[in-house]
């Protein structure tokens, strides 16, 4: 963890410096400065992890560096330096971001009890940035899950409302760009024996039933496809209820191609157009 420290007084700067077993504590003593002007290039150049500065210096004083650093670097930590007279301004400066103050004089073990502090803060925002970077991956390891039992509970009428509005906010399905909105169920009912003898399993049929529906139906149709335990259900958006002839003529096509290519005899039923998403229950009830 790297440390800048900003005091104009260079007693007490070399007082810090030298009284502190930096490395002990887990440290780097980086780098030093009078006053706020010469350190603030020294800090862009450097990146510490933990500025330590006082509060009155000539040119530019602790309070207007620990505004430049919060508003370019909010990541760096600030532990201001204060005299006695300065109390008041110390516990201001804590509202606007600083971690901890030092009053004058200072001694090692309040600096070493003060920086332990950051640590443990830094530590426990490490932590807290690690977990949330797991859940983060392990919701996108589980998306597919994730959209499928939510696409399910909607036809299955299962989701309230207000619900459904706060699940807009995932991206999960593009809710917000339909007016219309319609479902379709495809079930197999019969697989053929094939020219040479060989029948397909069923486990086999429904798996290529769903790769046909997501590779027949074109770019230009606004579709979720996702299982069910009746069948591969089909979620539609659409802005004018005309567009259903052509999801309806492409469905046509998806049962016709499975018939011809495979021997697997598909019905697929399509629910009536509805015109909120959160009706589609009644589609799929008309679908079934």
């Amino acid at each position: 963890i790297k440390v800048f420290l900003v005091e104009d007084e260079y007693v007490i700067r070399e007082g810090i410096k030298k009284n502190i077993d930096w490395q002990a504590h887990g440290y780097e003593f980086c780098g030093e400065a009078g006053d706020g002007e010469l350190a603030f290039p020294m800090i862009q150049e450097i990146r510490p992890d933990i500025v330590i500065t006082d509060i009155r210096m000539p040119f530019m004083d602790g309070i207007e560096l620990m505004h430049k650093i919060k508003e370019k670097y909010p990541y760096i930590k600030l532990v201001i330096i204060s005299g006695y007279d300065d109390f008041q301004y110390a516990k201001e400066a804590l509202i606007h971001g600083v971690l901890d103050y030092i009053l004058k004089p200072i001694n090692a073990r309040e600096m070493s009890e003060v920086l332990q502090k950051v640590k443990d803060k830094m530590d426990t925002e490490l932590e807290e940035k690690q977990s949330i970077q797991k859940l983060r991956k392990l919701y996108l390891e589980n998306q597919p899950i994730i959209r499928e039992n939510f696409l399910n509970r909607l036809v299955l009428g299962n989701i309230k409302a207000k619900a459904l509005q706060e699940e807009k906010k995932t991206g999960l399905i593009r809710m917000g760009e339909y007016k219309y909105w319609a479902t379709a169920l495809a079930q197999i009912y019969q697989i053929e024996q094939k020219d040479h003898g060989e029948t397909m399993d069923s486990q086999l049929a429904s798996i290529y039933i769903r790769n046909l529906i997501r590779n027949s139906i074109s770019d230009d149709i606004y579709y979720e496809a996702f299982y069910n335990p009746l069948g591969e259900c089909i979620l539609f958006g659409m802005n004018e209820p005309e567009e259903m002839e052509k999801i309806l003529l492409k469905l046509n096509d998806i049962a016709k191609e499975s018939k011809r290519v495979m021997k697997i005899k598909a019905a697929i039923g399509v629910g009536k157009i509805k015109d909120e998403l959160i009706k589609v229950k009644e589609s799929f009830e008309e679908a079934k």
